[in-house]
């Protein structure tokens, strides 16, 4: 889980490069990123399995990730409210898809590899709208919301 919650940061933050017209700083962004999450990975590897999940360590990542994605909203309004919502959501809802599909193939549970497939679908429906809406109401191609584009 941890590791999942890094790589949406990461997600977040080169999203966030984009919009800020970085491109170019981009790859060594990200480079240096990536070195921070491996090394921050290899210390929740190198953890105890109970200490890795242990649920203050949860509520803290999700308070983190929370904080993280509501910031970019604060103090916005109208359709710059929206854009960001919208931006905002696709790359929280690909995390989300990313997260079933790591569940329909590893779960142990029925009910869990079913709820996987209704979020991938469900959400999987979301993204196309929301990326449709971005597209027709800013004229921003969902692409850079995400790192597909790289």
């Amino acid at each position: 889980m941890t590791l999942m919650l890094m790589l949406t940061n990461c997600r977040w933050f080169a999203k966030k490069c984009y919009h800020l017209n970085m491109k170019s700083y981009l790859p060594m962004l990200m480079g240096a990123v990536l070195l921070i999450v491996g090394f921050g990975g290899g210390y929740v590897i190198g953890k105890s399995a109970s200490a890795a999940n242990n649920d203050r360590g949860m509520v803290m990542d999700m308070q983190s990730m929370m904080l993280s994605m509501t910031s970019g909203l604060q103090g916005k309004t109208g359709d710059e409210f929206d854009k960001e919502f919208l931006s905002e959501m696709i790359v929280h809802h690909q995390g989300a898809v990313a997260m079933a599909q790591m569940a329909l193939q590893n779960a142990k549970h029925s009910e869990i590899k079913k709820l996987s497939a209704d979020i991938i679908s469900s959400q999987d429906g979301q993204i196309a709208d929301m990326s449709r809406w971005l597209k027709t109401w800013y004229g921003v191609d969902a692409s850079s919301t995400s790192l597909s584009h790289e």
